[in-house]
């Protein structure tokens, strides 16, 4: 037992032992490990310091930015490698280095000074600004000196004189920074020939910062001037001072010239130490000179990053995607990009692009409304593509839009063929067009055959019947066998009534284009409105012996005509009924004028329920149609008066008032509506839209009898009130219009009754008032 015990006691010392073994060489490695670490970085210490005072400055930064990343808080490394980086020319870099090396140290000002004289150098005046701010309040002259300088840079100028009110120092007029500053606080439109002498004193200056924003100054002075030449020879000087910053100067110049080959070889040569914006400049020069390869690899370099460099890197990849053609892509870079685009031409150009290529009106409307007034060589960059978009929009008949658009431009005195036929047929759709546009449009563009198209329609709606004949004329001049044409050249025939030589004609057309569906069904109702029987008889033949099952509607429609001229209602009924319950007849484009017609016809044989259904397929395919719109609210109203129906009514209202919405120009929509809302009681609203039509002479005879029925209303509703004034204006306006009409007239007599009654009284309460 005891044995054991011992045994237990020994292994326990052993294992202790071990322990104890194990912590001694842990704490031995760690202790290695840290001499090693320490013997390392003081090995690159010194290294770094050998290779400082040695003055190889490359062998220096490398060595110095290793011992900074050892030791960040050494304030010796910070402000070493802030020297190094001065002797690099890299004053950006030394200035922030500086900025650190006096958060480390306090206690030496100088670290302070060197900060701001390398800011100075750089010519970065927002850091300037940032770094003195940290000084408040100001102490030194040398530091209000700056503090003005940079208001006086950025446009600040009273700022910049109460900064050189608190100057202290009377000496402080002899040095180069106060007379620089004084003579940025000159302000004037363009430099005085004292000013430019002032600068070229200070442009030879020993202080090399003074130096270069006085270079800077005269350069952009010559810019202003557009002395091109004087300017390039201010910033190639720039270079011989500060090569990396005047060199970029230089660059720039170039890009804002549109040099974009000159640009690019000096940004080539900077390219590891371009900021986004120079990078982004890099870009679109590059662009301009179509070097994509070069682009691709400026790219890569703005894959990863801060905000700002990813954002660079998607505005480069859009630039690619522009030059591949790629629509999608540019769209889903300048979408992940927002409001951070550069704003830049190019930039434009890619927004303008995105914009048209998605057809986004709305965009495209806010660009050009956005868009300086004084940039009308800009715009016109981008003219070309926004004029292929309105000429897309006319060919899908979106006239609205195309419109909108060409207004837009033609504000900016942007015009075209494209721009002005845009109008032109949007006016014309609506019914707005007026003769004089039309013969404006006609004078600026006599070869436009889209143009006398419109000019035909315009004088056959207008009842100039042998002026639309001569429009047709030339149009078949200009495009000689056009079907369209020579359908308007027969409609102005049929209207002027020239019907032997219409007929001669559409005979000679449908026999050329035997299978155009337009010309049948045009023949057809031509045929129909003439009582040519023989002629639709003849075509009824033909239809029925092709085997072409797409000319059956063509067929049942050439039927139903014969019928409809023969007054047989039932056999009307007969044959279109089934168009307008038949599941297989919904509306498409090929069917769209034969089930219109078919509507038509039954419409006008009081056949209202299958009309209704079959305008109701065509509303399918068109819900803004204001012809279909306004007929179904026709025979809703019929429906609503026969039958006493309040829902009908209803619904013929909000059908007319869709149309009105939809194309508030449009005559018939404004009659439609007008009648559905005297209809429903709406008679003050329901006049004045009835007055409108009256004057214009643009609505049908039924529309004085509805403004005389509105009046009416109104008259005998202010009557009840016993309203004077109103009522003796509407009765004199109603006997305008109807001399001879009853409720006017004893209207107006029994109010010239009501103001002698109450004159009357008014004199007997005058007599009893002065008895008394």
């Amino acid at each position: 037992m005891l044995a054991e015990q011992k045994k237990g006691i020994i292994g326990a010392k052993m294992l202790l032992l071990v322990v104890l073994l194990l912590l001694v060489i842990s704490a031995m490695g760690a202790v290695i490990y840290f001499v090693t670490k320490n013997y390392r970085q003081l090995e690159d210490f010194n290294d770094a310091i050998t290779a400082y005072e040695s003055e190889n400055w490359e062998l220096a930064s490398k060595r110095l930015q290793a011992a900074i990343v050892a030791d960040p808080n050494n304030e010796d490394v910070v402000a070493k490698l802030a020297t190094v980086n001065e002797k690099l020319g890299y004053w950006t870099a030394a200035g922030f280095l500086w900025s650190r090396a006096a958060e480390l140290n306090a206690f030496k000002p100088e670290y302070f000074e060197h900060a701001l004289s390398a800011h100075l150098r750089a010519g970065n005046f927002e850091l300037l600004r940032e770094e003195l701010a940290t000084a408040q309040p100001l102490k030194t002259d040398r530091h209000r000196l700056l503090m003005a300088l940079v208001h006086a840079n950025a446009g600040e100028l009273e700022d910049a004189k109460l900064m050189m009110s608190e100057l202290s120092q009377a000496d402080a007029q002899d040095t180069p920074l106060l007379k620089l500053v004084e003579l940025m606080l000159e302000d004037t439109a363009a430099m005085t020939p004292e000013q430019v002498s002032g600068f070229e004193a200070l442009a030879n200056s020993e202080d090399a910062a003074i130096a270069l924003i006085a270079l800077y100054n005269l350069a952009n002075d010559a810019i202003g001037r557009g002395e091109m030449s004087r300017a390039q020879d201010y910033l190639e000087r720039r270079i011989l001072l500060s090569p990396k910053q005047g060199t970029i100067s230089l660059a720039n110049f170039y890009y804002i010239q549109g040099k974009s080959k000159e640009a690019a070889d000096l940004y080539r040569e900077l390219v590891d130490e371009l900021i986004p914006i120079e990078s982004i400049r890099y870009a679109e020069s590059l662009v301009a000179i179509k070097q994509i390869d070069e682009l691709q690899e400026l790219a890569k370099r703005y894959r990863i990053g801060a905000r700002v460099d990813v954002l660079t890197g998607y505005y480069i990849d859009a630039l690619l995607a522009y030059e591949a053609n790629d629509a999608a892509t540019v769209s889903a870079k300048l979408q992940a990009m927002g409001d951070e685009m550069p704003v830049t031409l190019i930039a434009q150009m890619l927004t303008f692009y995105d914009a048209v290529q998605r057809k986004d009106i709305k965009a495209i409307s806010t660009l050009l409304s956005e868009f300086p007034y004084d940039a009308h060589e800009r715009l016109a960059k981008f003219v070309p593509m926004i004029q292929a978009l309105v000429m897309e929009l006319i060919t899908e008949n979106n006239l609205t839009e195309a419109a909108h658009l060409s207004e837009l431009l033609n504000i900016r005195d942007f015009q075209n063929v494209a721009f002005t036929l845009a109008q032109v047929g949007d006016a014309a759709q609506k019914q707005v067009l007026s003769r004089m546009d039309l013969d404006q449009a006609l004078e600026a563009y006599p070869r436009e055959p889209r143009l006398w198209s419109i000019a035909t329609d315009y004088h056959l709606r207008n009842r100039n019947f042998s002026e639309a004949q001569a429009a047709a004329e030339k149009l078949l001049e200009l495009i000689p066998g056009n079907v369209s044409a020579q359908l308007q050249r027969i409609a102005a025939l049929e209207s002027m009534p020239e019907l032997a030589k219409a007929t001669q004609a559409f005979e000679a057309l449908y026999q050329e284009n035997p299978s155009d569906r337009r010309v049948l069904i045009q023949y057809l109702a031509f045929c129909s409105r003439n009582q040519l029987s023989a002629n639709l008889s003849a075509l009824l033949t033909s239809l029925q012996a092709q085997a072409d099952t797409a000319l059956i509607g063509l067929a049942v429609l050439a039927e139903a005509e014969l019928a409809q001229i023969a007054n047989d209602r039932e056999k009307i009924y007969t044959l279109l009924q089934p168009l307008a319950q038949g599941a297989s007849w919904a509306a498409n484009s090929e069917n769209a004028a034969i089930l219109y017609r078919a509507a038509n016809m039954l419409a006008t044989n009081d056949y209202e329920a299958p009309a209704i259904k079959t305008y109701r397929k065509l509303l399918a395919l068109a819900p803004n149609s204001v012809p279909v719109l306004v007929n179904l609210a026709e025979l809703y109203a019929a429906l609503a008066e026969k039958e006493s129906d309040q829902d009908a009514q209803q619904t013929a209202l909000e059908l007319a008032k869709q149309a009105y919405t939809a194309v508030p120009q449009s005559a018939i929509a404004r009659e439609c509506y007008a009648l559905r809302l005297n209809e429903t009681g709406s008679h003050d609203e329901a006049q004045k839209l009835l007055l409108h039509l009256m004057q214009q002479e643009t609505g049908s005879p039924r529309v004085r009898l509805a403004w005389k029925d509105s009046m009416e209303h109104l008259i005998e509703a202010l009557a009840n009130k016993d309203e004077i004034y109103n009522r003796t204006n509407l009765c004199q306006s109603l006997l305008n219009e109807f001399p001879q009409n009853e409720i006017a007239t004893q209207n107006l007599q029994s109010i010239q009754e009501e103001l002698q009654r109450r004159a009357a009284a008014t004199e007997a309460k005058r007599e009893e008032e002065t008895s008394k």
